[in-house]
């Protein structure tokens, strides 16, 4: 859905002022009434409705001095857009000092008083935020034995007296502190610094820092609580196919990023390519390795002809006949990339944009497309063009950001070489950049038999209007089918990506005849795919169906994908419901939720009176939520520009961000992804179903939840044709269900017995989870116990901590493939 900077500093006054009804929501910077002296005393209220308040002011005295005035700013808009939002900047003040303030909001009717008292006291102020930790060397190049400094950032200046960062390498049983020192103070913020020391070949690191103020309160940077995670780096340094999908039959080049730390020595490098448990290719090198030299080593396979797979890349080192160091990655065989839409997302193109290596970086992650977020010159004028009608490179967009549209062609171009398709992000209904709409006569309106400017629906983006068009017009939509298939041919898409702002009734013009949408987008998308088709027959759309308003329908049409924004299911099983409500409208079509983690109200963002946003994204939230998606066989559009997450519906507002130990686990998540996409994703001929509710799965030991409920295992159980099950298991210890939630790392469970009723004897039970970096299946021992009811297959997980997945094989298989065998029964339903 189309998003606006609702923090701009803009007044937009309604076009009929009404009288002043509310003020209040007053705030301020200080912290149970305390301010520290290096501290701005920034005061906010709201009001409403919008346009109701004429005077906003704030009358202050220090130590019942002189009183003193001033006039409050408009800050935007608050509480979706029904509040009028005032800041005023007051200044530091000197310790001791005692600021008594009242905000005197006046409008149209009557005025409100709201008075406060501010002490400024540095002994008795808190910490305000913790951040932007960062180390010495960076995550990526730190080798064996290389000290290791620790860097945090403290607001306000002077408020912390002392820190530690805290350290562990045995994943949290153990932990050291390590005392931190003040390295240096600007007027905004300290830097704060410590030496935790070297640390061995493969050590994966885990870090947090806590801070102390005068009054011995303790504030805590811990990555939300899952830590920050950094890992010494080894001979391996990487693993990665250059594209984001291979046709059946073309040639794959897997690189192997070799430097390694120590003394110069021979080794031997062993690569495997594996469809599930099954090895399809086995290349061997021998390898010089010189101390510290980096050296890159290609390895190039010819994909099998077999449609529509993942394969594991399996990369060993050895030294004098011992195994010293692994890597894994994957790699997906599929002609149409919409069969495992693995959605990224550009939204900057600057003149002179590193293309080539932003495509090289969404490849490493296995994604094949990407949307180009707001990309275009306007909504209803895609192709920029000069005053002269003539294309135009260097435009500026009605929001005001200037872009290029060479760069666009170009990050375009970047993508195919990698097998990655490019999708123009449209409105579909949107007409932008003028006091009123080219075409009156094409827009919807709010109420019925109107031709009048005020009644169009429109939407406020912050400095420009959006005028709402009617989606069934025949005249719009042949005007903007013919600006998506110029964009196409311009600049090389492959499809389009349809938007719009969230279900609304309006009218036709001069009409009391409704749009109604339910019907009318499913119409348009046809329409449009239609309409491309002829010209491009490959062109694929998409259509974000809002808060899946119109779920039946859109999965219905013929959109190649369904793609949903996700507002209003907030927990783990409202995800699964979204989900399975799609399959059952259809059991096949892909699902991409657009679902941003960690979002900040708009409101929080705006607010002056907060604490800068976090600087990264909560590790354990997003990687819970990637294991719970894929598990349920859907993906999510999350990762794009500079390598980084979606945390808004706003693509450019990338704050926070992924921290390096993040960016690995995403990454070591999609290769599972991609290497079980077999087991993960219902797809045409492939029948995969989500059967959870349907066989028994119990535990003696441990507490399940199909319902993704917290302190709980979560199971995701898949039954393929043929009797292969694949049981995701996530873990909701310790965590809540709240998905977009900051949350600490769930506790890790060991040792769990599971129960598996099944129809006919099991030939085998794996194991594999990608916590461990590798995503390798792994053989498990078990017990099948016949009885007058079923088979009863028994096994104990050893660990989990976010992600596992247990494959079980009936006897009828020869491998965990699903197609090969013969069928012989039916897993049996629980009684």
């Amino acid at each position: 859905m189309k998003s606006i900077l609702a923090f701009a500093f803009l007044l937009v006054v309604p076009a009929f002022a009404a009288d002043l009804e509310w003020a209040g929501w007053a705030k301020n910077t200080a912290v149970n009434g305390f301010l520290a002296p290096a501290q701005d005393l920034i005061v906010v209220v709201d009001s409403k409705p919008r346009g109701g308040a004429t005077n906003v002011q704030v009358r202050f005295t220090v130590n019942d001095g002189e009183e003193q005035a001033c006039a409050l700013e408009h800050h935007g808009t608050a509480n979706y857009d029904t509040h009028d939002r005032w800041q005023a900047n007051l200044g530091r003040f000197p310790e001791g000092a005692v600021v008594e303030y009242s905000l005197q909001v006046a409008g149209a009717g009557q005025s409100f008083l709201l008075n406060d008292t501010v002490t400024v006291r540095n002994a008795a102020a808190s910490i305000r935020w913790l951040g932007n930790l960062h180390t010495d060397p960076e995550p990526d190049a730190l080798d064996p034995g290389d000290e290791l400094s620790v860097f945090s950032e403290m607001q306000p200046p002077g408020v912390a007296v002392a820190a530690e960062a805290g350290v562990s390498t045995n994943n949290g049983s153990t932990w050291k502190t390590v005392p931190m020192a003040r390295a240096d103070s600007t007027a905004d913020r300290d830097l704060w610094t410590a030496n935790l020391g070297g640390f061995p070949e493969g050590a994966v690191i885990r870090l947090y820092v806590r801070a102390q103020n005068a009054a011995g309160d303790s504030f805590w940077d811990s990555n939300g609580g899952a830590d920050y995670r950094l890992r010494v780096n080894s001979p391996i340094r990487d693993v990665y196919p250059d594209k984001g999908r291979y046709d059946p039959g073309e040639t794959a080049r897997i690189r192997i990023d070799l430097n390694h730390p120590g003394p110069s020595t021979n080794g031997v490098l062993n690569l495997r390519i594996r469809h599930l448990d099954q090895v399809v290719a086995t290349m061997q090198r021998n390898v010089r390795l010189p101390r510290g030299r980096a050296q890159a080593l290609i390895f190039p396979w010819p994909t099998l002809p077999d449609d529509f797979r993942g394969y594991g890349v399996d990369v060993d080192l050895s030294v004098g006949g011992r195994l010293r160091d692994s890597r894994s990655s994957a790699l997906d065989v599929s002609s149409d990339w919409t069969r495992f839409p693995r959605y990224g997302f550009f939204c900057d193109f600057p003149e002179n944009d590193d293309t080539q290596g932003k495509a090289a970086e969404l490849a490493r992650f296995h994604l094949n497309a990407v949307q180009f977020y707001d990309w275009k010159w306007t909504h209803d004028h895609l192709v920029p063009r000069d005053a002269n009608g003539r294309p135009a490179n260097i435009f500026t967009q009605v929001g005001g950001r200037v872009q290029s549209f060479q760069t666009v062609k170009d990050k375009i171009a970047a993508l195919h070489a990698r097998n990655i398709a490019a999708m123009s992000y449209n409105l579909m209904y949107g007409d932008s950049g003028g006091d009123k709409p080219e075409h009156v006569e094409w827009t919807a309106f709010t109420v019925p038999n109107s031709t009048r400017l005020e009644d169009i629906r429109r939407h406020d983006a912050g400095n420009y209007q959006i005028w709402v068009m009617d989606v069934s017009n025949p005249d719009w939509k042949r005007h903007i089918f013919g600006q998506f298939l110029e964009a196409m041919e311009q600049a090389g898409f492959d499809g389009i990506h349809l938007d719009n702002l969230g279900g609304e009734w309006c009218y036709k013009y001069n009409s009391d005849v409704g749009i109604p949408e339910q019907a009318e987008f499913p119409r348009f998308i046809n329409q449009a795919r239609a309409h491309l088709r002829r010209t491009r027959p490959g062109a694929v759309v998409v259509h974000n169906d809002v808060k899946s308003d119109y779920l039946p329908e859109i999965v219905r049409s013929d959109a190649d994908f369904y793609y949903a924004e996700v507002w209003t299911r907030d927990t783990y099983q409202g995800i699964r419901d979204n989900i399975r409500e799609v399959r059952a409208a259809s059991p096949v079509k892909p699902v991409v939720l657009a679902a941003y983690i960690n979002r900040k109200p708009w409101d929080e963002m705006g607010d002056p009176s907060q604490p800068p946003l976090p600087t990264y994204i909560n590790d354990a939230s997003a990687r819970l939520m990637a294991a719970g998606v894929f598990a349920l066989g859907a993906f999510r559009i999350e990762l794009g520009e500079d390598g980084q997450m979606l945390v808004n519906e706003y693509f450019p507002l990338r704050a926070p961000r992924m921290h390096a130990g993040l960016k690995r686990a995403m990454r070591d998540y999609y290769s599972f992804a991609v290497r079980y996409e077999n087991l993960l994703f219902p797809a045409p001929g492939a029948p995969l179903r989500e059967a959870t509710g349907d066989w028994r799965i119990d535990s003696p030991t441990h507490r399940l939840s199909p319902d993704g409920a917290a302190g709980a295992i979560w199971p995701v159980l898949h039954e393929c044709a043929d009797g292969i099950l694949a049981l995701n298991l996530i873990n909701l210890n310790g965590v809540d269900d709240q998905w977009r939630n900051p949350c600490a790392n769930p506790e890790p469970q060991t040792n769990f017995v599971l129960r598996v009723r099944t129809a006919g004897p099991v030939k085998s039970v794996w194991l594999a989870t990608p916590d461990d970096g590798l995503g390798r299946p792994r053989p498990l021992s078990f017990r099948c116990l016949v009885d007058a009811a079923s088979p009863l297959v028994i096994f104990t997980v050893p660990r989990l901590e976010y992600w596992n997945l247990v494959i079980l094989v009936p006897e009828a298989q020869n491998d965990m493939t699903p197609g090969r065998g013969s069928r012989k029964g039916k897993i049996r339903p629980s009684s």
